[in-house]
């Protein structure tokens, strides 16, 4: 069975989403950015960007890690997975997600 990559996981963005995307990315270095853009919109491979800016293919996948995260909506510091659990204690699980966000939004008011 064929091994999927980190790589092969990352999702393509079009260019008006990436554009759309950059009000999140402030916390961003503009290189970092353009890591992003090259990988994430151009289609360019996160080995072949690490080689063309000196970076490691570790930190280009870092990036983008951390782009994708602000698409899927992933608060910093927060964990995203894929978890299988029984019906009655997914529920609580996404309740105290919900709660924790709120309670997370309330704080920055």
């Amino acid at each position: 069975m064929a091994r999927i990559t980190n790589e092969q996981r990352m999702q393509q963005l079009t260019e008006q989403q990436f554009d759309q995307l950059r009000t999140k990315l402030k916390r961003l270095s503009v290189g970092a950015v353009e890591v992003a853009y090259a990988v994430l919109v151009q289609g360019t491979s996160q080995a072949e960007v690490a080689r063309q800016t000196g970076r490691t293919r570790s930190g280009v996948q870092n990036i983008c890690k951390r782009v994708m995260d602000r698409v899927e909506d992933v608060p910093p510091g927060w964990v995203k997975a894929e978890i299988c659990l029984p019906p009655d204690l997914m529920e609580k699980v996404i309740q105290m997600e919900k709660e924790t966000r709120l309670a997370r939004e309330a704080g920055k008011k």
